[in-house]
């Protein structure tokens, strides 16, 4: 996920992967959240980029854009021994593109983003790889959009620049879309993710952009009867 100054990702089991931020900061922390003696040597990102994105790739961080005095089109992956690998560009420089981690056919999905303008592009990249924009574009050009995965061609986008309440299913393999049911409230910057609970899956958005401690929740399964509202996270 994404915040507006600091790239955060989970990447095995309990550790999460912090980089970057404003203000020229280069900082990179891996993190155990159950294990606070948990140390781990991690050079600092290449380039002082804020608003970035990013995700897990075949099990390998990848963080992509930004902006750093002017929006950027830089990828870094992450290798193994806590250095920073310059990846293929993307094909557009970018901003806020969405959170999420989404892979399709072993790529990452950047969606939307600002570089002046809102976005209505979607790339994939990979390590290794020429990042590639998708002949699919979203509906409405937007950032700080939330992305989520609903099957193997198939990907949920959730609210947006401006807090959005429409929802879209962007379907990669025919290059359309449909729309999903509208959340109760506007979520800008937010994250989201689907949790299994009683082996039942379920997307949640919790968050934003003018959304703060509101959660959302919507039954995969039975996606048609709407979004539900969470009882409101506290917020400090």
């Amino acid at each position: 996920m994404i915040q507006s100054f600091i790239f955060y990702l989970d990447i095995f089991g309990s550790k999460v992967l912090v980089a970057s931020g404003s203000k020229g900061d280069k900082t990179t922390e891996i993190i155990d959240v159950e294990d606070a003696s948990f140390r781990c040597n991690v050079d600092p990102y290449p380039t002082s980029a804020s608003t970035a994105t990013g995700g897990l790739v075949c099990y390998t961080p990848i963080i992509c854009g930004g902006i750093s005095g002017s929006f950027q089109k830089s990828c870094y992956s992450l290798n193994e021994d806590g250095s920073w690998k310059d990846e293929a560009d993307l094909n557009e420089a970018k901003m806020s593109a969405s959170t999420g981690s989404v892979t399709i056919d072993n790529k990452m999905v950047i969606a939307g983003g600002h570089n002046g303008g809102d976005l209505k592009t979607i790339e994939v990249v990979a390590p290794n790889t020429q990042s590639e924009i998708l002949p699919i574009k979203l509906p409405v050009a937007h950032h700080g959009l939330c992305i989520v995965s609903w099957d193997t061609n198939t990907f949920m986008v959730i609210g947006g620049s401006g807090g959005r309440t429409r929802t879209f299913l962007i379907h990669t393999a025919n290059n359309s879309y449909t729309e999903g049911p509208n959340l109760q409230i506007g979520h800008h910057w937010t994250g989201c993710n689907t949790i299994t609970v009683n082996g039942q899956d379920y997307i949640i958005v919790a968050g934003g952009s003018g959304a703060a401690g509101s959660t959302e929740y919507i039954s995969k399964a039975n996606y048609a009867s709407g979004w539900k509202r969470s009882k409101n996270r506290t917020v400090v």
